[in-house]
């Protein structure tokens, strides 16, 4: 898990070239046929070492994703390993919003695909502070930039 974790701070310094490495590193523990992961790269300590399966998954998530959960919003500010030509993150689910992210080297593309009530506005915030609003099934497309998600709920009168 050490290496994963190295991973998503050398990516918030925007040392992606540190990152990559450690990254890779990170999942050295993962052996083969069934790519069960281990507690050491050597295969010694716990077998099934979730802790190390959850420091890669968090590594994709808040490091390569670059996804921190703020008082007032989600933001988003994505990087790809050096050989990853796209990433696809389906499903996340930010204050009963479903949005869709799909990053390239250049471009980053947002859907909102559900909104659990129509009392909640969902917004987009670009690297600009462009604020725009989202409607399910909108997509849209950007150069690949940090974004901010965030949500307003609207009484009824």
């Amino acid at each position: 898990m050490t290496w994963s974790i190295f991973a998503i701070n050398w990516l918030e310094l925007n040392n992606q070239v540190k990152a990559d490495i450690a990254f890779r590193r990170s999942y050295a523990n993962a052996h083969g046929p069934f790519l069960v992961w281990t507690e050491n790269a050597d295969q010694s300590g716990a077998v099934n070492f979730h802790t190390a399966i959850g420091g890669f998954l968090q590594s994709l998530i808040f490091g390569y994703g670059g996804f921190r959960i703020k008082l007032n919003w989600l933001e988003f500010n994505p990087s790809l390993l050096a050989d990853t030509l796209l990433i696809n993150f389906i499903g996340i689910n930010y204050q009963n919003a479903t949005i869709d992210y799909q990053v390239t080297k250049s471009q980053l593309l947002v859907k909102l695909t559900a909104v659990e009530s129509s009392k909640i506005t969902v917004y987009l915030e670009d690297s600009n502070q462009k604020r725009l609003t989202l409607k399910v099934g909108d997509r849209i497309v950007l150069k690949r930039q940090k974004v901010l998600i965030s949500t307003e709920l609207h009484q009824q009168m």
